[in-house]
């Protein structure tokens, strides 16, 4: 397993496209670092302990990133924007049962396609569908949203 101490020690390539991170814990300061590769287009984190109950995103963060899985993460709260993540066609969020909810400014990223939820709680299931009925009410047909798992 990889800690976080050697993980300050990976030096990312800076062309790097795909990163997979399984498995330790991280500060969120930490995914700062990673938000700033600057080719970064798909990014999946799996069952990483953030130290700390927020993830907050800045602007100059996953400017190019197009596809966010989020597994098992433990963190409560994610602070973003929808500027934050520009390019974002895809989000894809299971067995996430730390979450309180999906931020709805994520609705409003023009390039976003789908959000998949799939075994998460109620209030991740139940944001998911707001940002649908929201994204619906303002005209957006192009967004999917799917939900899946835990009656």
């Amino acid at each position: 397993m990889l800690s976080f101490q050697k993980l300050k020690l990976i030096n990312f390539p800076t062309n790097i496209k795909k990163l997979t991170l399984f498995s330790f814990d991280i500060p969120c300061e930490m995914m700062s670092s990673i938000g700033k590769l600057p080719n970064l287009e798909t990014l999946k984190l799996e069952s990483l302990d953030f130290k700390g109950e927020n993830w907050s995103t800045n602007e100059d963060e996953f400017l190019k990133l197009k596809f966010l899985e989020l597994i098992s993460l433990k963190f409560e709260n994610w602070n973003t924007s929808k500027d934050h993540f520009p390019t974002l066609e895809r989000l894809v969020l299971e067995n996430c049962d730390y979450f309180k909810r999906i931020p709805s400014e994520l609705g409003y990223i023009p390039t976003l396609q789908m959000i998949e939820v799939n075994s998460c709680g109620i209030s991740i299931r139940e944001s998911a569908d707001e940002i649908r009925k929201e994204q619906e009410e303002e005209g957006n047909e192009e967004l999917q949203v799917i939900i899946n798992g835990r009656n």
